[in-house]
């Protein structure tokens, strides 16, 4: 996911699908599988400092944040 979406190959997308399947917010609905190459290619990774907002309670979100770790 750290490639720019125009920069990943096939085989990118093809390795971040079984991962994206596992998220909740996929699982829980109806995606078909020809979808999945489309989500991968719209995501954009995102690095934050420990302890670093990332958004606040009652704010206007304008991203859909899938966390990785923390």
């Amino acid at each position: 996911l750290k490639k720019h979406p125009l920069k990943r190959t096939e085989e990118d997308v093809e390795l971040v699908i079984p991962y994206m399947k596992e998220v909740k917010f996929f699982k829980d609905r109806d995606i078909k599988a020809l979808d999945y190459p489309d989500i991968v290619n719209a995501l954009s990774y995102e690095h934050f400092k420990d302890g670093q907002c990332i958004m606040q309670w009652g704010e206007l979100g304008d991203k859909f944040y899938i966390l990785l770790k923390g």
